[in-house]
């Protein structure tokens, strides 16, 4: 940033410091009494600073001194500032004068010109200049004003009367215009959003930033969309330990009365909040060993546009539409013996609001897991893990189950390791209890089963000439041994699993990697497959891939039901990355009953650096199983060293509220431009916005 008072006390100091020894060249230099005069490239040289001017008048007593012709100055900062006269005078309070004065900083870039620049105490004042990060020979874009001041003790700079230059010419006026020349942080405006939007009208976001203290800050800001409504939002963030940080937000937007009848709204106003907080030590000290965890991803609004509506910039807003909302909180503990954690997990549906009373909420979810150890002997291991679930909602039947199984393993390695040959016998016992509304109809559910499973692998390593090869092979018996079920199990809790439980089954697996000859993974595949042998049924192929060559990355991961006869999911990507072109696809397929097709989803994107300053984007996302579009995109970015802007389109699928409790989606068409102006930051605007139905 422009530091030209401090580049005139840096001179100050340069020339008065009696303690600095300073080297003075000139064609001629005289001293009378207590003045010194030199002429003729004179240059004065201390500590890597350098100054240099046509004639020098220095008066050592009253400390005041005069350059005359071509003044140039530097410092070890490579900053630097040029007049055609610079007077001073230290004597108590600073007081400096320049005529015609330039600076630049060599730190950031940004220069600062103008025709007068004065300087008294710590306030120092500049008058019909010009401001910029680029090219002072020709600026892509500056600020012109009328004048400038700089207070040293506040470290503040503050223009009036500025007209923004996108080169020549004028595009906007701005009567006041401030910023900080330090890295700090500080409180204060930040750069405006506006929009236009064809629903929504003429929209103006002023957001403001507060910092007082190191460990926090919050930004704020308020926005208006005059045919729709105002609205105000709050990031709080803060850091109240080393090892955890937080976020809290929360909003509000109101619709006007004529919008909200308009368009059938029920709730005018949009409220929410939300908190993230990650801790990594909560009991236990910086010295410990011992992993420690403790999040908190929570958020809450009354409406799903809540979202949409909280900010203009697209970058606050969720990309993908999720109905279903997840509250998360979790802790854990774990050290070479155990692992616990304690969860909770609420959930909300906004598709259709009237369905959350029935939804079974986890509050809380405990585990408890012992670390296998050695028993009798090294090959004999024990493991022990017990899960407890709290399953609470406001309509319907209530639960708590309690899941413990303790597995006992041996081991016994044969042919020098090459063979590995385990025996597992476990113990499970399930019960879940129920209460609540109509759980006098349910009777308490128990199972308790002994299972015994035998398994075989192997692991094999090969070196090649032109790469490295590990194939991992095994098999797994598995017999249920006792099993006994008891009671009434319901799908509302998730116990379905108790029923997959009761054969033995046969699995087969392989695994196997591919190495350069430098260690770099260029293949992986993993293949599963499992049998029921009690009634000759195959259970599920499961195929997984990653290949890596020719600069691209292809993988996959599908199941293959035999039941069905049909692939019941596949996920394909296949990605690269080039020195001027990268891309991604990304196919999904769904088929979970082998009959009825859920889900088939196309995504592509690509980036294309037509030269070093210009990029080209575009995202492209399309359900082919409605045949509708569900996202594209395009955007243009252009880089320079003073700026740099994106100018971009999409169209997106946008959620609403409808009445009687559902949700909805139009599709919405944006074009939005960003502008970065380096150092100060950036200006982002909504020049389109058009909603249609789907």
């Amino acid at each position: 940033m422009p530091r030209f008072a401090l580049l005139f006390l840096g001179f100050l100091s340069f020339c008065v410091a009696a303690d600095r020894q300073i080297e003075l060249i000139a064609q001629s230099v005289t001293h009378e009494g207590n003045t010194t005069r030199a002429d003729g490239d004179v240059a004065l040289i201390s500590d890597g600073r350098f100054i240099r001017a046509d004639h020098l008048i220095l008066c050592r007593d009253t400390g005041e001194a005069e350059m005359f012709g071509n003044v140039f100055y530097s410092q070890p900062a490579t900053d630097m500032m040029i007049s055609d006269y610079l007077w001073f005078k230290n004597s108590g309070s600073t007081q400096a004068f320049a005529d015609r004065i330039f600076t630049m900083s060599g730190e950031t870039g940004l220069w600062l010109s103008g025709n007068e620049a004065k300087i008294d105490g710590n306030i120092s004042s500049i008058a019909d200049g010009a401001i910029s990060g680029c090219n002072p020979a020709a600026p892509d874009w500056s600020i012109r004003f009328s004048s400038a001041e700089h207070d040293r003790g506040r470290q503040w700079v503050s223009l009036y009367n500025g007209v923004f230059y996108a080169g020549r010419v004028p595009v906007f006026y701005l009567p006041y215009f401030s910023y900080h020349t330090d890295r700090q942080r500080h409180s204060g405006l930040l750069f405006p959003r506006v929009g236009t939007s064809k629903t929504e009208g003429v929209m103006y976001e002023q957001p403001a930033y507060i910092a007082p203290y190191d460990e926090w800050d919050v930004e704020i800001a308020k926005q208006w969309r005059d045919r729709r409504g105002e609205g105000e939002s709050l990031v709080f963030r803060f850091v109240d330990s080393a090892n955890s940080k937080g976020t809290i937000t929360l909003g509000q937007f109101q619709d006007s009365f004529a919008f909200a009848e308009e368009n059938n709204i029920d709730d005018r106003k949009k409220k929410g909040g939300s908190l993230e907080y990650e801790r990594t030590k909560v009991f236990t000290g910086y010295d410990s060993i011992a992993q420690e965890g403790f999040t908190i991803d929570y958020q809450d609004f009354n409406d799903i546009e809540y979202q949409q509506l909280f900010s203009i910039d697209p970058k606050k807003k969720p990309k993908d539409i999720d109905y279903m909302l997840t509250n998360k909180f979790d802790y854990f503990y774990k050290n070479d013996d155990i692992y616990a954690g304690v969860y909770a997990r609420h959930f909300k549906d906004y598709q259709n609001k009237n369905n959350n009373g029935k939804i079974a909420q986890i509050m809380p979810q405990s585990h408890l897991h012992l670390l296998s150890r050695p028993l009798l002997f090294d090959q004999l291991l024990i493991n022990a893990d017990l899960q407890h679930r709290n399953f609470t909602r406001k309509e319907g039947v209530e639960a708590n189950d309690l899941t413990l199984s303790i597995p006992l393993s041996y081991h016994l390695p044969l042919f020098d390791d090459y063979l590995l040959l385990s025996a597992i016998y476990q113990a499970d016992h399930y019960q879940i209890n129920y209460s609540g509304e109509n759980s006098s109809k349910l009777e308490k559910g128990t199972r308790n089963a002994t299972s015994l499973t035998l398994q075989a692998e192997t692991m094999l390593a090969k070196p090649y000439e032109s790469f490295f090869h590990t194939i991992a092979m095994g098999t797994a018996y598995n017999d249920p041994l006792l099993q006994s079920i008891n009671g009434d199990f319901t799908d509302d809790f998730y116990t379905k699993v108790i029923e997959e439980q009761r054969y033995r089954t046969l699995n087969y697996y392989l695994t196997q990697f591919f190495y350069t000859n430098e260690g770099k993974e260029f293949f992986r595949h993993r293949l599963t497959q499992g049998y029921n042998l009690d009634t000759y049924e195959k259970r599920e192929l499961i195929n997984e891939f990653q290949l890596s060559a020719f600069d691209h990355t292809l993988t996959n991961e599908m199941r293959y039901s035999h039941e069905s006869g049909a692939v019941t999911i596949s996920t394909t990507t296949l990605e690269a990355d080039f020195e001027l072109f990268d891309y991604s696809l990304t196919h999904l397929y769904q088929q979970p009953s082998g009959k009825e097709i859920t889900k088939r989803y196309v995504k592509a994107e690509a980036g294309f650096d037509i030269s070093a300053r210009h990029r080209l984007f575009a995202s492209y996302e399309r359900d082919l199983l409605e045949s509708a579009d569900r996202g594209f995109g395009v955007a243009h970015t252009y880089r320079r060293g003073c700026w740099q802007s994106e100018l971009s389109f999409t169209r997106e699928t946008k959620p609403y509220s409808t009445t009687g409790g559902y949700s909805d989606s139009k599709l919405n068409d944006i074009i939005f431009l960003r502008l970065t102006l380096v150092p100060f930051g950036e200006l982002s605007q909504q020049l389109y916005s058009y909603e249609r139905n789907r």
